[in-house]
C-alpha cells in the first residue's frame, strides 16, 4: 500500500513540475500569462501534500 502512495506522490510532483514549466515557457517565450497552468500546478501540489500526509497515517 505504501508503494502505491509513493507512486501517486511521484506522479503528482511530476505533473506539478510539468505545469509549472509550461507556465514559464508561455510567459517567457510567448509573452502571455496563462493562469490555468498555475492553477493546475497548485492543484497538483495540494494532491502531493495529501499523498505525503497519507503515507504517514
Amino acid at each position: 500500500m505504501l508503494q502505491a502512495i509513493y507512486l501517486c506522490l511521484f506522479a503528482c510532483f511530476g505533473a506539478t513540475a510539468t505545469c509549472f514549466l509550461q507556465f514559464m515557457y508561455a510567459y517567457w517565450v510567448k509573452g502571455e500569462m496563462r493562469a490555468v497552468y498555475l492553477q493546475r500546478a497548485g492543484a497538483g501540489l495540494v494532491l502531493a501534500v495529501l499523498c505525503y500526509g497519507a503515507a504517514f497515517i
